[in-house]
């Protein structure tokens, strides 16, 4: 519109040439605590094969990426040992993910298979994952993707006071602007700056107010 209005003669110049407009970064959709009890409730259904709560609560306690929960590999990537999943990076730099308590519990009821080696081998297709959730969404009238859990993982973390810096590493994102939309969940960010700015009203004579 600018630029035909200059054409035109309506207006000398157009202020938006060459200019973008940023979209707006929106707050990660993470699932509230009822949200998880009602999906812990739909997978405990005995109808459903065991695989889909695992993995489901698998990437809600780890914050893997759907196709890493996919692959994971017992011999390749879990550390039962150090209570991790290791990620083979360039160099020195694997990328490690801790197992908390629920995934442990997981992983050791995790039904194993003699010729295959991945943790969650019942499916073949990554797209089965996908299924899975349409299934579970149009039950249970959950919103949101699948990926929603590891923003979820990403929120409580963050809401907890967790380090950004470490879950940048947990998540594997090699820039710090990925993980930044989680910072201002942390509770840190609202105290942190608190006192930059502060005016006094009372006169102060060798450090003690008067």
């Amino acid at each position: 519109m600018f630029s035909r209005a200059k054409e035109w003669g309506y207006t000398d110049e157009n202020p938006f040439h060459g200019k973008v407009p940023r979209r707006k970064k929106r707050m990660p959709h993470y699932y509230l605590q009822e949200e998880i009890e009602k999906l812990a409730e739909y997978f405990l259904n005995p109808k459903l094969p065991r695989w889909q709560g695992d993995m489901v609560f698998f990437t809600l306690n780890t914050g893997l990426r759907r196709e890493e929960v996919f692959m994971l590999d017992w011999k390749g990537h879990v550390d039962m040992v150090n209570e991790q999943i290791i990620f083979p990076g360039k160099g020195d730099k694997d990328r490690l993910v801790p197992l908390n308590q629920d995934a442990m519990e997981i992983l050791r009821i995790r039904p194993r298979h003699i010729k295959k080696s991945r943790v969650f081998w019942e499916i073949d297709r990554v797209w089965a994952i996908d299924s899975m959730w349409r299934r579970m969404k149009m039950r249970t009238k959950i919103k949101g993707k699948f990926h929603d859990l590891r923003k979820t993982y990403a929120s409580y973390y963050a809401m907890a006071g967790g380090s950004m810096k470490k879950l940048q590493e947990i998540l594997g994102h090699e820039g710090y602007e990925t993980v930044a939309i989680y910072a201002a969940l942390s509770p840190e960010s609202i105290q942190a700056g608190k006192n930059i700015v502060s005016f006094s009203n009372k006169t102060r004579v060798k450090g003690q107010a008067v």
